[in-house]
Formats: structure tokens, sequence, C-alpha cells
């Protein structure tokens, strides 16, 4: 009852594109989407696109559904840091 209508409004104008930038994007990065999510097929694509990215699927969720299971994400996200943690603690 209370969202700014204008705020809104200009959060839904589209967006310059970052695809030109992805593939210099080097930090490991973890993307995730639910494959009931209408956003499914770019999340994937932009994890194609960037060299140290990892994606992972949450069957079965759409979008709202994502937010609420932290557990299967967290998981994830563990396993990322641990590895970076472990890449980063290495002789170079």
């Amino acid at each position: 009852m209370k969202n700014d209508f204008r705020a809104l409004a200009a959060a839904q104008q589209d967006e310059p594109s970052v695809e030109n930038v992805l593939p210099r994007m080097t930090v490991p990065s973890l993307l995730y989407c639910g494959d009931a999510d209408p956003n499914y097929p770019s999340v994937q694509k932009c994890a194609q696109a960037m060299p140290n990215a990892r994606f992972f699927t949450l069957h079965g969720l759409d979008h709202g559904a994502t937010f609420r299971e932290a557990g299967l994400v967290l998981l994830n996200v563990i396993t990322l840091l641990q590895a970076a943690t472990k890449a980063s603690s290495q002789p170079v």
C-alpha cells in the first residue's frame, strides 16, 4: 500500500545490456535460477559467458520460490567459498 508508484514504474524500464562485459568478469561467481523462472534461459546464458562462473538449477522453483529455499542455495555458496579460499591459499 505504501509503494511509490513512480519508483516502481522506473524500476520496470529497460536497462542497458551488460552482455559485452560478462566475458571480462573473471571473479569466481555463482549464478542460480529456478527452472520454472522466466529468467532461467537468460541467467544460464550469463553464466556461460562468464569465464569463472558456476551455474546451478533449482528444479521446479519459480522466481519467488528460489528466495525461500536458502538451504538449497547455501550449500552451493559454501562449496564455492571453500574452493575460492583453497585456491587463494595455494602457493604461486
